[in-house]
């Protein structure tokens, strides 16, 4: 439909605005929104301050539809038209420019320097991020600029706000062609609470983005997450200097890292990501799902591949021709759901960067990084885990791993722990107090064979009153002398054996908040536990049918032993040791 008039559907809204009161709404606006003219179609764009503390954020914000990913790789310029051909304003786009685009959300958000040109900044609603605030059945307008077949300049249009679903606008304002991107204000304080996109004939609607969780995600990833780069003198004139923020979009969703070629890979496939092939169908005996699939259907359509800055036809391996170090990159078009199996078995990757690869929808990182042997440093301090629920295998046998930044990981929602550090031979600390693992009901051989490790930080969030299985868990840890295990609870626990196995330098346990009430099995639970030399299992419960054997052997310094008086005929105790019944 075609609009003519400057103040579409008025005569429906009587008291409320007047013909000479859209005059004025013209003539303060028209200037905060534009023409975008691409190879993805026309469509609007609209200026305006995203609120943020004291600070009012200038931004350019348009759909996805119109302006996405790729329009942002390929374009040195955004060029936007405003007062119909009147005034065009070029808008840089490089990697000192903060953008967010997301295909969801159908949003497009550049953060500009306010230019001479834009005199006006329209303003965000701010109630909307107020949960509380209802404003269904509102009274609103589009301030639209489409160019029409009548060349008409901006105009107005008025309907209601019929309903909000989720992070989408249904609302009856006529709209036209290239009215896609133009902004949604609230007719009582001429506020934005959203972006129009599209519309329906068959239904009689029309679609609009909801701006809420979309700015809420903009300010957590680019601006509350940096606050550094928010200060004082910043806040003087409401403005952000652009060059202040450094932030490369363009790759938000990327994986960079390093592989090292010696003599013997010259001419073979070189895998750099999940070399699985469906080899890991039995691992330590035990068969698994093979769902790790899901990087088979990659192509040139979803991701982009450069081997040494030099664009290539995907494939999740290379035949190099020559020794020497590999610069890898990844671009993803979409967001990876699960990452298991993602480097598994990639034994030539010595770093990978993480920074800037998206994973706030992961829910599987089993096996992750499981055998890359030749990664000597890992920081992830960047990744979003609090959708994961398996981290199964995550790190197993990276063997030559010696530092692991995991100070941002959230656990809350993961399950599965087992084999997670598991042989990983030359780490020597690991701090998991940011870890929440009150869901988690397996920690079997999670730290078993980690041989040089001397610390484990571990938090009261380390709850483990789920966990069914702790066979293993500390097994081999050979250089650990001390564990806290004050916020252990175990009594769901059902396996307990070879525990602490070999740990051959740990001096002292304190066990006291250990209930062994469902223990199974605590077969070689401290067996080689060689330089203890007082051990309390006084609150242990050994059923008859409960198998210890071995639980003590070759605890050849042990030399006091504290138990219940019921247990002293249910152990295998070397004469030599002083028994304390309690």
């Amino acid at each position: 439909m075609s609009d003519t008039n400057l103040e579409k559907d008025l005569d429906k809204y009587p008291g409320l605005i007047s013909k000479d009161c859209t005059k004025v709404i013209l003539q303060q606006m028209q200037n905060c929104i534009c023409i975008i003219n691409n190879k993805k179609g026309k469509g609007t764009g609209f200026f305006c301050h995203i609120p943020y503390k004291n600070v009012k954020i200038p931004v350019f914000i348009t759909n996805n539809h119109i302006i996405d990913e790729e329009i942002l790789r390929e374009n040195k310029n955004i060029r936007v038209t405003i007062n119909d051909d009147e005034k065009n304003i070029d808008i840089k786009i490089d990697n000192n420019r903060i953008l967010y685009t997301n295909k969801g959300y159908d949003i497009t958000i550049i953060v500009i320097n306010e230019v001479e040109e834009i005199k006006v900044f329209l303003e965000i609603d701010e109630k909307i991020f107020d949960d509380n605030t209802n404003i269904f059945n509102e009274n609103i307008y589009i301030l639209q600029y489409p160019k029409s077949l009548n060349n008409q300049k901006a105009y107005v249009s008025y309907g209601i706000l019929e309903d909000i679903q989720k992070d989408n606008i249904i609302h009856k304002c006529s709209t036209d062609y290239g009215s896609s991107g133009s902004p949604i204000l609230n007719i009582l304080n001429n506020k934005i609470i959203g972006m129009h996109k599209g519309g329906s004939k068959t239904f009689n609607y029309n679609i609009g983005t909801f701006l809420k969780n979309p700015i809420k995600e903009f300010l957590n990833k680019y601006i509350i997450n940096n606050n550094n780069l928010i200060n004082n003198n910043l806040i003087n004139n409401n403005l952000i200097n652009n060059n202040l923020i450094n932030n490369n979009l363009r790759n938000n969703n990327e994986i960079n890292m390093t592989l090292k070629i010696e003599k013997k890979d010259i001419k073979k496939d070189i895998y750099f990501l999940d070399n699985t092939n469906g080899n890991y169908n039995n691992i330590e005996g035990k068969t698994i799902s093979l769902k790790h699939d899901n990087f088979k259907d990659l192509n040139e359509s979803n991701v982009e591949l450069f081997i040494n800055n030099i664009k290539l036809k995907f494939k999740k391996y290379f035949n190099p021709n020559k020794e020497g170090l590999y610069k890898i990159k990844l671009r993803f078009k979409n967001y990876i759901k699960n990452c298991n199996f993602m480097f598994c078995d990639c034994q030539n990757i010595t770093n990978i960067d993480l920074s800037s690869f998206v994973t706030k929808n992961t829910i599987n990182m089993s096996h992750m990084f499981y055998n890359c042997k030749k990664l000597t440093d890992l920081n992830l301090s960047s990744i979003v885990t609090k959708n994961a629920t398996n981290m199964s295998y995550m790190f197993y046998n990276c063997k030559n791993l010696q530092n692991l930044n995991l100070s941002n990981f959230d656990t809350i929602n993961v399950t599965n722990m087992n084999y997670m550090f598991s042989h990983c031979e030359n780490i020597l600390n690991l701090d998991l107090s940011s870890f929440d693992t009150k869901n988690v009901t397996n920690m079997s051989y999670m730290f078993s064979d980690c041989k040089s490790i001397k610390n484990i930080k571990l938090s009261t969030k380390f709850d483990t009153k789920n966990v069914i299985n702790m066979s293993h868990m500390f097994s081999v840890c050979e250089k650990i002398t001390n564990l806290d295990l004050s916020s252990f609870v175990t009594k769901n626990v059902i396996n307990m054996n070879y525990m602490f196995f070999s740990c051959k330098n740990i001096l002292n346990l304190d066990l006291s908040t250990f209930d062994t009430i469902n223990a199974t099995n605590m077969s070689y639970m401290f067996s080689f536990c060689e330089k203890i030399t007082d051990l309390n299992i006084s609150s242990f419960t050994i059923n008859n049918d409960t198998n210890i054997n071995y639980i003590l052997s070759n605890c050849d310094n042990l030399k006091v032993l504290k138990i219940k008086k019921e247990m002293k005929n249910k152990i295998s105790i070397n004469k030599s040791i002083k028994i304390i019944e309690l």
